[in-house]
């Protein structure tokens, strides 16, 4: 695309000093530049889209993050409460069982 550009702009500079009128040479360099300018200019557009394209799909990818987090923190909660009704239900069940035992070894104990 440079060199495009440049060889572009070398013909045009060369037809205005092989005596073609300044008036018109100067028309086909403008003519020149804002074609290039144009092109530059799609250029930076499609880089802005593309630019654009990537923000929203890190943004989608922060959003999904975001919840995949919460939700494991959500899961780490209801294993801590599990956890910690699954002790005290052993604790229960232990201390009856030890006072039931005691119970039953001195029944099995008097004549």
């Amino acid at each position: 695309m440079q060199v495009l550009q440049v060889v572009r702009h070398q013909h045009l500079l060369y037809a205005w000093r092989s005596n073609i009128t300044y008036s018109y040479c100067q028309i086909q360099l403008i003519e020149a530049c804002v074609e290039v300018a144009n092109e530059e200019s799609k250029q930076a557009h499609a880089l802005a889209t593309a630019a654009l394209e990537r923000e929203q799909v890190a943004k989608r990818k922060f959003e999904k993050a975001k919840a995949a987090r919460m939700i494991s923190e959500e899961k780490e909660k209801k294993l801590a409460i599990a956890l910690v009704v699954l002790g005290v239900m052993f604790l229960v069940l232990l201390i009856l069982s030890t006072r039931l035992g005691e119970v039953k070894i001195r029944q099995m104990c008097l004549p």
